[in-house]
């Protein structure tokens, strides 16, 4: 069995890893190969399960890992408000129902207030905030019954008060607490089970005696975080392997800091690797003999293959799109200036931007600046990106660093050439100058940049260039050459199939 660990949790639309797991089923079950995707954190979300379904994952194969400490199940959301309302510990004051929020508000005798969000029928609720002095006291999540309360405390830190969750309470299907987690904001959290206090790393142990694994079984961690350290060199069932969806090293070649003390594990928890750069593998093992003296197992594995098939023909003209979560590492903010800056010699480039994230507000502060929101606009995350690629002659590559850039390979799957920052290795790898794109020198990017646009937009040859980009993914990522990548980790590290 291969467990595939992942610290986060998708909701919504995949990006990066979710997409990387969804992608690889296909390749595991063709090879019979028994895996679970694990999620350690679990952010309530009535919708969670069914975005998993729609996203593409085989929902039998996915289990959030606090799962397994209730009898209660997380598919069956049918705790009905006549129910609730029966079990409140007195005669409410009033009773509301707001169509526009979705919302059946009750109001106590004693101030306290309820909000419970109702699902689209109205007589189905999944969560509950409790306001106690107009003060948010308790949160609420329903499926059969009350599964997990988040309690809320007031916090005082310099002269201001705010609200902190501070315990969530997992229950079983008679009501009883069956696993706490407690929150402090000086230490790191600790789980309750049984009466006994236990850490993330000593909770996750726990976890998997009651899978029953053996020696022949694989935990992959797909993320790597210092409070799973514990975890990693203290377990001494399963082999251990690290996926490292990151590059190691920053744009001035030095490895960044986290993934170093990841990598010191190798040797001594981590039994292999698995590395989504091309190029990367050598690099490990290089990095890992100099400085730790270990010889490091270290296999490519791509996240994604692509597709053959016919490109789109007919494109918006002088077109351009980036697909990215909105953070400063992204370099959109550069992009926006540069196409700011070209609009000036080509009047009809458009530039669409999907994605979200904390800099979503700076940079539509920033088009608003430029009086350029009729040419640019922020586009928010689409769930079938897949089926906008196409629309597109060029994508905007601005990223300080990647591993694999999975939209890049879809795009240029779909037949889009790509401007991308040049001292990146993977704009590098995918990226042959003056066939399927160019790449930015760093210095002065932004002129670069808008200079390359501008030099795109005057091109005769744009065809060429989309069948430059559809080729190099074929190249690079076809079906049969991940297919052999997996076969390789499979044999070798001895991996058995069903």
């Amino acid at each position: 069995m291969l467990y595939f660990v992942d610290i986060g949790m998708i909701s919504g639309v995949p990006f990066g890893i979710e997409k990387a797991q969804i992608r690889r089923q296909r390749f595991l079950d063709e090879l019979s190969i028994p895996y679970r995707y694990i999620a350690l954190k679990h952010n309530p979300n009535v919708n969670q399960l069914q975005d998993y379904k729609e996203n593409g994952y085989d929902i039998n194969n996915v289990q959030l890992m606090l799962q397994v400490f209730t009898d209660l199940p997380f598919d069956d959301y049918s705790y009905d408000k006549k129910k609730f309302l029966e079990e409140l510990p007195a005669s409410p004051l009033s009773i509301e129902e707001n169509e526009e929020t979705n919302e059946l508000i009750v109001t106590m005798e004693s101030g306290d207030i309820y909000r419970c969000l109702l699902f689209g029928d109205r007589k189905r609720i999944f969560l509950v905030k409790h306001y106690e002095k107009n003060s948010l006291k308790e949160v609420d999540y329903y499926s059969t019954q009350k599964y997990l309360s988040i309690i809320y405390k007031d916090i005082e830190q310099d002269g201001v008060h705010f609200l902190e969750n501070s315990e969530y309470n997992y229950y079983n299907s008679k009501g009883e607490i069956v696993l706490k987690k407690i929150i402090d904001t000086y230490t790191s959290e600790k789980y309750v089970y049984n009466g006994k206090t236990f850490d993330l790393s000593q909770l996750l142990e726990i976890y998997f005696q009651k899978q029953g694994i053996i020696n022949k079984d694989v935990i992959v961690f797909e993320r790597i975080e210092p409070k799973l350290y514990p975890f990693i060199l203290n377990h001494q069932t399963a082999r251990i392997a690290y996926y490292l969806h990151e590059t190691i090293e920053n744009y001035d070649g030095e490895v960044f800091g986290f993934i170093a003390d990841n990598l010191s594990l190798i040797g001594r928890g981590i039994d292999f690797v698995l590395s989504t750069e091309i190029g990367q593998p050598d690099k490990v093992r290089n990095y890992v003999h100099q400085h730790f003296n270990q010889k490091a197992r270290v296999y490519f594995v791509p996240v994604m293959h692509v597709e053959e098939h016919a490109i789109c023909k007919i494109r918006k003209r002088n077109s351009f799109l980036s697909v990215s979560n909105l953070v400063p590492g992204k370099g959109i903010k550069a992009a926006i200036e540069a196409v700011v800056r070209a609009r000036k010699i080509i009047s009809d480039i458009s530039y669409d931007i999907y994605g979200d994230g904390i800099l979503y507000h700076e940079l539509q502060e920033l088009i608003d600046q430029h009086e350029a929101n009729d040419y640019i606009q922020l586009k928010g995350f689409h769930k079938n990106i897949m089926t906008k690629y196409s629309d597109y002659e060029a994508y905007l590559a601005s990223s300080y660093s990647e591993a694999f850039a999975t939209t890049l390979v879809e795009a240029m799957n779909q037949g889009v050439a790509l401007i991308a920052r040049g001292n990146v290795a993977i704009h590098q790898a995918y990226v042959d100058e003056n066939k399927n794109g160019y790449l930015i020198n760093n210095k002065d990017y932004v002129n670069g940049l808008a200079e390359k646009i501008v030099r795109y937009c005057r091109l005769l040859e744009k065809d060429s260039f989309a069948q430059a980009a559809y080729d190099k993914s074929l190249e690079l990522f076809s079906y049969k050459m991940v297919q052999n990548a997996w076969k390789k980790v499979i044999v070798q590290e001895q991996i058995e199939s069903i």
